[in-house]
């Protein structure tokens, strides 16, 4: 018999659109103000934002289980500060990784967790298995030791990371995403010499 599974991402997506770091200099636990569409940016930190995002996703999950679903993994955030897109931004000149969003995306994911965990054992069903699902660790670990997957493309992508781990196949690769990566636009000529597909998504080499 098959058993049905459903999969959430918890949208780091949203996560990264929504905030814009300042006091780099302090670390973000000092200074850590959000600019966000609209009224947010005034009423939330990126703790109490990070709360939020988990909060929504668990409201999620409550109604998904209701309606019947017993198994249900939530994917929570990559390792936002190497998405090319977010070297483009806050990475500097050199488009290096950007620990404060990345620290973020560790917070947003430590409490995720915790929240997965706590619901999951708080419900009186033995058939239920509600669980968290890391991708932060394994895309990290992907673009730091590339070198290691077996992949010969990927050992040519180690003498020139520039050119294969911090940007996407589409286009120039540093801000193109989703709807910017269409028939109008340029690709890479080998997409598994590069992790990511666009400036956020992984490759099928990637994932």
């Amino acid at each position: 018999m098959v058993k049905n599974f459903s999969s959430i991402d918890v949208g780091s997506t949203k996560f990264v659109q929504r905030i814009h770091w300042e006091g780099e200099r302090d670390g973000w636990r000092r200074e850590n103000k959000l600019h966000m569409i609209g009224i947010r940016k005034l009423q939330y930190d990126i703790n109490s934002y990070a709360d939020l995002v988990i909060n929504y996703a668990l409201d999620f999950v409550k109604e998904l289980y209701q309606l019947g679903p017993k198994r249900i993994g939530l994917f929570g955030s990559a390792p936002i500060g190497c998405l090319p897109s977010q070297r483009t931004l806050a990475g500097g000149e050199l488009r290096v990784c950007s620990e404060i969003y990345n620290q973020a995306a560790q917070l947003m994911n430590s409490k995720l967790s915790s929240a997965i965990t706590s619901y999951n054992n708080s419900l009186n069903d033995p058939k239920a298995r509600i669980v968290y699902t890391d991708i932060y660790n394994p895309l990290l670990n992907i673009i730091l030791n590339h070198d290691k997957y077996g992949n010969p493309h990927l050992l040519f992508a180690a003498l020139s990371p520039k050119l294969n781990l911090d940007k996407g196949c589409c286009g120039i690769g540093n801000l193109e995403v989703s709807i910017l990566c269409n028939q109008l636009t340029d690709t890479c000529p080998d997409d598994s010499v590069y992790v990511f597909w666009d400036s956020y998504h992984p490759t099928e080499r990637g994932y």
